[in-house]
């Protein structure tokens, strides 16, 4: 029997399973559940960089479209340089 086994609780980020798994060298872990802390499924580190892959794509097609809801016209950037100063006196 293993003395301290590693698992997961179903509510448990993406981002700790994952560090979990790599950090102890296991390729799957146990989930269970926050209730009664039954067995309710196996987590493998492919099913973990699945779903990672996922949010990345996701959080990326986000951040393409605030990209393009912004309107940056860098035509006329005088406004963020320091107006001159009159050194003649």
């Amino acid at each position: 029997m293993i003395k301290d086994p590693f698992f997961a609780y179903k509510s448990d980020s993406l981002y700790n399973a994952l560090v979990r798994l790599s950090s102890n060298d296991l390729q799957e872990m146990p989930v269970l559940s926050n209730e009664d802390n039954k067995v309710i499924g196996i987590i493998t580190i492919s099913d973990l960089v699945k779903l990672y892959d996922k949010e990345v794509e996701r959080i990326t097609k986000v951040m393409n479209r605030y990209n393009q809801n912004i309107n940056i016209d860098t035509s006329n950037s005088n406004h963020l340089r320091s107006k001159p100063t009159n050194t003649k006196k």
